[in-house]
């Protein structure tokens, strides 16, 4: 992966945002503080490169613990998408099932009606199943 990809990966237009407002905010509260000592009597000179060092150790502290929390983010979508494939493998193998077992039947009557039994449970798994297997923390095998 080349450093490009890898900087723009964890440096997106979310994350440089919060960063630059998280750093703007700890300046401005920083500069009202040197303010405040100014009144006291503190020249404000002997404080300014303080004020712009504690923005950018903020920023860059933002951006650590936001691309950290994008990782979580990733991991725990590819967390619910394994989670759904296997639950939707389960049952459509399940429906497949009976199919492999009665083609050696000699009966077209029992033929039938296996696979009418497996479109349904194929239908049930498009249709009730997979819309609702994102909700679950672990597969529901019936």
């Amino acid at each position: 992966m080349s450093r490009t990809k890898r900087i723009s990966g964890w440096l997106n237009g979310d994350v440089l945002r919060a960063a630059v407002i998280a750093g703007f905010v700890l300046f401005a509260l920083s500069y009202v503080c040197d303010a405040i000592m100014y009144y006291f009597g503190v020249a404000a000179a002997k404080t300014l490169l303080n004020d712009l060092a504690i923005a950018i150790a903020g920023a860059v502290l933002l951006v650590i613990f936001l691309s950290q929390s994008r990782k979580n983010q990733l991991v725990a979508q590819a967390k619910a998408r394994a989670l759904i494939v296997q639950e939707v493998s389960h049952y459509i193998r399940d429906a497949f099932t009976p199919l492999a077992q009665v083609m050696s039947s000699q009966d077209a009557s029992e033929r039938l009606r296996i696979l009418d039994m497996a479109t349904d449970r194929v239908d049930y798994v498009l249709s009730e199943v997979l819309p609702t297997v994102g909700t679950a923390s672990q597969p529901r095998y019936l």
